[in-house]
């Protein structure tokens, strides 16, 4: 669940339009699309009859139809005049249409379908199942990509991830994701449970170099038959080097993390997660589960 207070989030309908002010964008036929304000600014990138209609920006109307725009600069004395000309597409029809600089269809309607939007062919940064980072040491895990959905009040376009730390939920908006990076070793902080892609766990100590690191305890899987998994849990004892190199490490997810102290319970240790120690719980050690 997402942590109440934080954000509202609501899927919407992708055939609705929205009609209250504070929407920026409508929803529109593709759900699939990044959708920015209209900025004429931005003409460079935008495609036109100007630029051979290449360029980041594709041009629409907020439900969703295609416009080409073939000029920027129409002459209009009017005190609020439409320099923009565009083909507004409807269905196999194109039609000759005006729009402000700003991109507004009419000078009454705050709102209307009308209205020019920008579309950003620019990909995601990021894609589902991606493990991310902030500068200040926080780690996400991307389990969806949202187009238009509700947050507080306003339709965004952006990352649903979870906190590595917690169980809390947070939205990242397009526009932030600059502030985030893929996920590396070099993000892991002492006490961290990491799982490599062959599914061994570890608790991360601390890097010896940028191709080698210390753990405090691991677990490593032999496949006894074909349908048996020995797990072994070994308290490192400072010994033993872990190569992120070889095999590619992530944080462990939930689930992970409880099978892994559950395993560690079973083999007569403890983790004090304050302490950052590995404590003996039992004497007789017991090193293997069979799954």
């Amino acid at each position: 669940m997402f942590e109440a207070g934080m954000f509202s989030l609501k899927k919407i309908n992708q055939t609705a339009v929205a009609t209250a002010v504070q929407f920026r964008w409508s929803i529109v036929k593709n759900h699939n699309m990044r959708i920015v304000d209209f900025n004429i600014n931005l003409k460079s990138q935008i495609q036109s009859v100007e630029n051979g209609y290449t360029g980041r920006y594709k041009v629409q109307t907020r439900d969703g139809k295609p416009v080409r725009v073939i000029c920027w600069d129409k002459k209009d004395k009017r005190d609020r005049p439409y320099p923009i000309v565009g083909l507004r597409a409807n269905d196999d029809t194109e039609f000759i249409t005006t729009w402000m600089e700003d991109g507004k269809y009419d000078s009454i309607t705050e709102f209307s379908i009308n209205d020019l939007v920008l579309v950003d062919t620019l990909e995601p940064k990021f894609k589902v199942g991606d493990w991310i980072a902030d500068d200040n040491g926080n780690s996400y895990y991307i389990f969806n990509v949202s187009y238009h959905i509700v947050i507080n009040g306003t339709l965004e376009d952006g990352y649903l991830a979870e906190r590595c730390s917690s169980i809390e939920q947070v939205f990242i908006s397009f526009e932030d994701e600059n502030k985030y990076h893929l996920w590396t070793t070099a993000d892991a902080k002492e006490g961290d449970v990491l799982t490599n892609d062959i599914g061994d766990m570890c608790i991360f100590k601390e890097m010896l170099s940028q191709d080698a690191f210390y753990p405090y305890c691991y677990i490593t899987k032999d496949i006894i038959t074909e349908w048996d998994t020995k797990w072994v849990f070994t308290n490192a004892c400072c010994n033993a080097l872990w190569y992120p190199h070889l095999f590619k490490f992530k944080p462990s997810t939930r689930k992970e993390k409880d099978f892994f102290f559950r395993l560690m319970e079973a083999s007569g240790y403890e983790w004090d997660k304050e302490n950052k120690t590995l404590k003996r719980t039992s004497k007789e050690e017991k090193t293997t589960i069979v799954e």
